[in-house]
């Protein structure tokens, strides 16, 4: 089965599931996103990508300038591990990842989450490939990714047990997420970006998006 057939069973399965009450609260918040314009104005094809260092869940730190001098470099920006298309996402991932990486390419994946909860999610997939915490979506926010999670939404969240909060390295109180766009037949909680640089010098580097409607 292939990711794009296994994410649209988990769909079924999830909406078949989910009283019609929350499927509301869910797709409202969906549509409001959409027509928010936020992919306009988010980074752009062609634009400068921007720098980051970010710790994984060890502490140790990943710059984005090293990784560039070894080739190109892939970077998902993911929800969270309390996401079910996340770790779907994360899974397949981790099944190409010797692929991407026999191109000479480096793949990281980032997420708001805490560094102890990006050990968690490197753990329960057995990733081989870096998993960052992005404290306060501050990379994230650079990207023009960052989107304010309504507070409906947040209490349904919290009603199954998701306080975000609690599980992202934010300030208490405050609720903010990933713009959930698509990429590459991925499911709508992703964006893939891909940057690169021509000549090895990061400050040259450009930023690739490609994106699809979905859910």
């Amino acid at each position: 089965m292939s990711l794009q057939q296994q994410l649209e069973s988990l769909t079924a399965k999830l909406r078949s599931m989910v009283p019609a009450e929350r499927l509301a609260t869910i797709d409202r918040a969906a549509e409001e996103l959409k027509a928010s314009g936020l992919a306009a104005r988010a980074l752009q094809a062609g634009a400068e990508a921007p720098a980051f260092e970010l710790p994984d869940g060890d502490g140790m730190m990943w710059r984005l300038a090293d990784l560039l001098r070894n080739g190109p470099v892939v970077v998902i920006f993911y929800r969270g591990r309390w996401c079910a298309y996340c770790n779907a996402q994360l899974a397949a991932l981790q099944q190409v990842h010797k692929e991407i990486a026999g191109r000479g390419a480096s793949l990281v994946a980032i997420s708001p989450q805490t560094v102890k909860h990006s050990y968690m999610t490197r753990d329960m997939h057995g990733l081989g490939f870096p998993v960052l915490s992005d404290a306060g979506n501050q990379v994230a926010r650079k990207f023009g990714l960052v989107y304010r999670v309504p507070p409906e939404l947040q209490r349904l969240y919290e009603s199954i047990m998701t306080r975000l909060p609690g599980t992202t390295a934010t300030r208490a109180g405050s609720c903010l997420l990933r713009r959930p766009t698509s990429s590459v037949q991925m499911e709508w909680w992703f964006t893939l970006v891909l940057m690169w640089t021509g000549d090895r010098e990061p400050s040259r580097t450009k930023y690739s998006r490609r994106s699809e409607n979905s859910f």
